[in-house]
């Protein structure tokens, strides 16, 4: 490839274990239109095939979520469960994406999560205009430094395919995840020669309307759930009706609320932050749960302990939620939000997809991009607005997976469903009893390692007939 803008360098991260990933640098142009004007720095990290003899010339390139999810940061933690299994007979990149972690310049909005952590123990109103101030403070800043239209989907695919072509491979193939697959579609898209095959894990189709998708999302992931928990001979033992549970628990704590306290272990662990627990906070708590089968499998004992005054399990899963905030360029994420989410939507749409039930519709509540007050952020944000193209489906016959879980409350399967309908090549699998993330599991690992293998269906892989749906600890 082109070397002149790439340079190799150290690794600004913790590598994972056991691995010795060549790192560097490569420049592109801020605006991909203007391809001799301004620059901005992607910092990658390739991990050469680990069996020489057996390397197949396509590698797998990650895209990650969020939009702003930090990669290089957080890629000791990500290389076992993401990518290890592919980087037997392939080389795996990662980087970070524009706007994002080690890439320059990054997003990001530290005022966030003190404003977060010292409003814990106080009204939503009141919580919410610190992070509301945070937020203008923190666009203030960046506005200063660079323009916020330029940072989204399309730049961003076009910058994956500028690496592909600087890397010197001919084609890869493209494993999204979450926000990742969004983007994975702009490149199938947009920069469809170079890719081999599409790996979608979580997806986001480009159509969807994210601004007013959380209510009815986080609905049918709680009834999930339940109906999972009603399966289960010692959750259902305990809660009969999980959904109804957590409405009383929830009623029972705006009543009486309990107090509590989060400590941020990444930072100081000496300080230590106040909390009131409210009804609406453990239908947060569980909205983030969903994410990951393994929180999940620990909500009924969450609100076992609620309903006796304990907090450690809510305690522990909240802090799991709030910790996220270090490894997300929230500029990042508004930015590409409010250039191609929001502005195809409308408070009459985010209000006409609301599901009828408080609860439910309070989990898109508050500043930020994915509820009511999207359009109050963006007002402000000056992310331009995206061609129409950027709300239409993408259509493609390069071969393609979709996996989807079953307790996902943010990208359903029928997401997936839909996208999988949309392309003419592509194989939709569901998996019972996981949330947000599929690949990352034992069969996830057999199913995607088949498809690269075979781009073929992997329906009848036979791992998938082995999935069972979600077992609970025993309760008491």
């Amino acid at each position: 490839g082109d070397l002149s803008d790439l340079e190799i360098t150290s690794c600004r991260f913790d590598v994972p274990p056991g691995t010795s990933p060549v790192c560097g640098a490569l420049e592109v142009p801020l605006d991909h239109a203007d391809p001799e004007g301004e620059t901005i720095t992607l910092r990658f990290a390739v991990f050469s095939a680990t069996d020489r003899s057996a390397a197949r010339p396509d590698p797998v390139v990650y895209l990650d979520g969020g939009p702003g999810g930090h990669t290089l940061d957080l890629v000791r933690f990500l290389y076992d469960p993401v990518l290890s299994y592919l980087n037997t007979d392939r080389d795996v990149i990662v980087f970070d994406q524009r706007g994002v972690g080690l890439s320059e310049p990054a997003l990001e909005c530290p005022e966030l999560l003190p404003a977060s952590l010292q409003n814990l123990d106080v009204a939503d109103e009141v919580a919410f205009k610190a992070i509301e101030t945070a937020l203008r403070q923190c666009h203030a800043r960046l506005a200063g430094e660079t323009d916020l239209s330029l940072f989204n989907s399309a730049q961003s695919a076009a910058d994956v395919d500028t690496l592909r072509a600087a890397l010197g491979y001919s084609e890869w193939n493209l494993l999204g995840i979450s926000y990742g697959t969004r983007l994975a579609l702009t490149v199938m898209r947009d920069h469809p020669a170079g890719v081999r095959s599409v790996v979608l894990d979580s997806t986001v189709p480009i159509e969807l309307d994210g601004v007013a998708a959380i209510p009815a999302g986080g609905r049918r992931a709680f009834r999930a759930l339940s109906a999972s928990c009603a399966a289960d001979t010692d959750c259902s033992s305990v809660f009969p009706d999980l959904e109804q549970a957590l409405f009383d628990t929830a009623d029972a704590l705006d009543a009486s609320p309990l107090f509590s306290s989060v400590v941020d272990v990444l930072d100081d662990p000496r300080v230590s932050y106040p909390e009131r627990i409210v009804g609406q906070n453990v239908f947060d708590v569980t909205f983030s749960a969903l994410y990951d089968a393994d929180q999940a499998r620990l909500v009924p004992t969450m609100i076992d302990e609620l309903r006796r005054g304990d907090t450690r399990t809510f305690d522990n899963l909240n802090l799991l939620n709030l910790l996220n905030l270090h490894f997300i360029s929230i500029g990042m994420f508004i930015s590409v939000d409010c250039n191609e989410e929001v502005p195809f939507s409308s408070p009459e749409k985010v209000t006409a997809a609301m599901t009828g039930n408080a609860r439910y519709d309070a989990l898109a509540r508050g500043p930020g991009t994915q509820g009511p007050g999207a359009f109050e952020t963006c007002a402000y944000w000056n992310a331009g607005t995206a061609p129409p193209i950027e709300n239409q489906p993408v259509t493609s016959d390069i071969p393609t997976l979709v996996l989807a879980g079953e307790l996902d409350p943010i990208t359903p399967p029928a997401d997936g469903r839909r996208v999988a309908g949309e392309l003419s090549n592509s194989t939709f699998l569901e998996f019972p009893g996981t949330g947000h993330g599929v690949s990352p599991s034992a069969c996830g690992h057999e199913v995607v390692t088949a498809f690269l293998e075979t781009l073929s269906d992997v329906s009848a892989e036979p791992c998938l007939s082995g999935l069972s749906p979600l077992d609970f600890p025993p309760l008491r």
